[in-house]
């Protein structure tokens, strides 16, 4: 399994994040990474909207974003634990598939 710091560029919807991910030697990956364990409403459903902007409004206040993955899924995105800090705690990072879990914004799903 590899983990990697990563920039968010934007939020698809409340489990699909475009990223910038920062592979090592100067190198970056530009991708759609599928958050793992979890299935947030898609944006014409209901709360699909909600799921999104809860997404975003925990991510801007992150100061660290990191991504754990071994695997792509089906369509090609990158499977993968999506964790970030605030800045509060530098060791306190959030699982993001836990956090949208925790709230309701998302359902447990398995690959």
């Amino acid at each position: 399994m590899f983990e990697y710091t990563a920039i968010l560029r934007r939020v698809v919807d409340g489990d699909t994040l475009e990223l910038d991910i920062d592979v090592g030697f100067r190198m970056h990956y530009f991708c759609k990474c599928r958050l793992a364990r979890v299935n947030a409403p898609e944006m014409l459903e209901f709360g699909g909207v909600q799921a999104r902007l809860f997404v975003e409004a925990e991510l801007a206040k992150a100061t660290g974003i990191v991504v754990t993955s071994k695997r792509l899924d089906k369509y090609g995105r990158v499977l993968g634990e999506v964790r970030f800090t605030r800045g509060i705690e530098p060791d306190e990072w959030i699982n993001l598939s836990d956090l949208l879990l925790s709230t309701g914004h998302g359902l447990p799903y398995r690959w």
